[in-house]
């Protein structure tokens, strides 16, 4: 359940992402709490040998990891 519930906030995320074309520090804790529990999902699913759930949640965060950077650069210019 809460592995649906971190789906549908990390859509919201993004959505919100691309309609305002920039982050604030409420995104930026979003993307934070998605990576938190995708990586813990990560370890369990390779743990369990499911890889590719694996594959799915490493992309995610990569991908909010990606958003974090563009994030950074901005508050520090």
């Amino acid at each position: 359940m809460i592995n649906h519930l971190t789906n549908i906030l990390f859509l919201i995320i993004i959505s919100l992402t691309f309609i305002k074309m920039k982050i604030n520090r409420w995104v930026a804790l979003g993307f934070t709490l998605v990576v938190i529990e995708k990586g813990i999902k990560a370890g369990y699913d390779f743990y369990t040998h499911n890889y590719y759930s694996v594959s799915w949640s490493l992309a995610i965060i990569v991908y909010c990891i990606y958003e974090m950077e563009k994030y950074y650069i901005e508050i520090n210019e």
